[in-house]
């Protein structure tokens, strides 16, 4: 079997499943709670990874039906009633959603019904989410959640006007500085335009805050929700219009004017607002891109951060060498030059792009990068960054006569789901103008593995 053939059955680096997906997704909703039909060593690999990813809130919002043997062979569904009304009556959420795990699905029981009836004596809403294991990833796990909640909002009340925006799809991941910088650069960025942000499905906002939603007059489709426009557009009876993330300069400036266009503003003192502020942020990035200029990157992200990334290079004077899109439902190497394109990011062809990479790829990719001193910097989650952690120093660095090692390697940047090390306390966007001053600033200090208390220059 070839090395490709083998590369399909390896540990991906993004391996989370679609009901991990739902649970990040219940998380981003403040008083949101879920509620999982499964058994009892399920929920550990649903939710520990999020617990050590996130230090702004904890991730306990969550009860299950514990499904042993017994109750397999009997049949489970009746457990899902009791659970859901004691559980109500203990936490009191916003907002319940309940999945359930693949084998508890083939034994035919009707969940779906089971919730609905459930759900009918509940003063919250409470929706039933279906997320098989054997498809789809957290993307689509995640977004499954935000269908559900948008399709139980009242979406026949009038909307306001068109610069009123709603936003579905944003991964809200953890309550740290970075979402909290972003969600205010996307205020700040919509203000700058004369539109104003109503919603956003999901933001780490009470469920109450997101019932809003169906007054803004402009719907906007984040990429996480581009493969769901059809059903988005079914459920909530308008028509969603889809975005890239506003990352890098010209990404911003790309995202600014899609909105202005479909909210029906002024273009000119649009591009007077976007002119202003890539003028001020190119002046502040005039040192930094002194220092990173030439710097060779390793990105390993999601495709919507992927694209986003391929935009902050560009601002810093950086490059590329190699992209692995982490997750499969977003879309692959297609999707990835489809939509750098429509944004307008630099993607070169001799640029090495890896679809759904395995943790076995990241690793001998980075190694022989490091072989060929073709790389000096890598940006991946803590699960990329791991795998190349296990390299041996010794073929890449030195060691003088006292037994310390000379050299050093790759700037480490942590970045993606999940981030066990890098954590956020202060507001520091990733998206937006601002976002790509901060993303210089972690570049430039970013430690280096193998030798993290020196930050030698590049």
């Amino acid at each position: 079997m070839s090395a490709e053939e083998l590369e399909h059955f390896r540990l991906k680096s993004l391996d989370q499943g679609q009901f991990t997906g739902t649970f990040i997704a219940v998380h981003a909703v403040r008083d949101g709670f879920l509620m999982m039909h499964c058994g009892v060593g399920c929920k550990h690999k649903a939710t520990t990874q999020l617990t050590e990813h996130d230090y702004g809130r904890s991730a306990e919002h969550e009860g299950w039906t514990e499904v042993g043997d017994a109750e397999l062979i009997e049949g489970s569904a009746h457990r899902i009633g009791p659970y859901i009304r004691s559980w109500y009556d203990r936490m009191k959420p916003g907002l319940i959603i309940a999945n359930s795990v693949t084998f508890l699905d083939l034994t035919g029981d009707d969940t779906r019904h089971t919730v609905d009836e459930a759900g009918a004596n509940i003063p919250c809403p409470v929706h039933f989410v279906r997320v098989p294991g054997f498809e789809g990833d957290l993307f689509s796990g995640y977004a499954a959640v935000v269908l559900a909640v948008a399709r139980g909002l009242d979406w026949t009340v009038d909307p306001g006007p068109a610069t009123d925006v709603a936003i579905a799809g944003y991964f809200f991941d953890r309550y740290e500085g970075d979402h909290l910088g972003n969600l205010t650069q996307l205020s700040s960025l919509l203000k700058s335009i004369g539109c104003s942000l109503k919603a956003t499905l999901f933001s780490g906002s009470q469920y109450a805050d997101l019932t809003r939603a169906p007054e803004a007059g402009t719907l906007l489709a984040f990429p996480l929700m581009h493969p769901q426009m059809r059903r988005l557009k079914r459920w909530t009876k308008r028509a969603p219009v889809a975005t890239q993330l506003p990352m890098g300069i010209e990404g911003t400036s790309h995202w600014l004017r899609t909105v202005a266009s479909a909210a029906g503003r002024d273009m000119a003192h649009t591009e007077v607002a976007i002119i202003r502020q890539r003028k001020r942020t190119k002046a502040r990035l005039k040192m930094s891109r002194m220092i990173l200029s030439g710097l060779r990157v390793a990105v390993f992200a999601d495709l919507p951060h992927a694209v986003g990334l391929l935009h902050i290079l560009s601002d810093l004077g950086c490059t590329p060498v190699v992209i692995g899109i982490r997750g499969h439902t977003l879309g692959g190497h297609d999707a990835l030059r489809e939509a750098a394109e429509e944004s307008g990011a630099r993607l070169d062809s001799d640029t090495a792009v890896f679809e759904n990479p395995s943790i076995h790829r990241v690793r001998s990719e980075m190694e022989r990068l490091l072989t060929e001193r073709k790389v000096d910097a890598l940006i991946g989650s803590s699960t990329d960054i791991n795998a190349v952690s296990t390299l041996d120093p010794s073929q890449f660095m030195r060691m003088d006569p006292s037994g310390t090692w000379t050299g050093s390697g790759p700037k480490i940047i942590e970045f993606g789901f999940p981030c066990r090390d890098h954590h956020v306390v202060s507001s520091s966007p990733t998206m937006g103008f601002t976002g790509v001053l901060h993303w210089a600033d972690r570049i430039i200090n970013a430690p280096r593995l193998w030798d993290t208390w020196r930050n030698q220059p590049t």
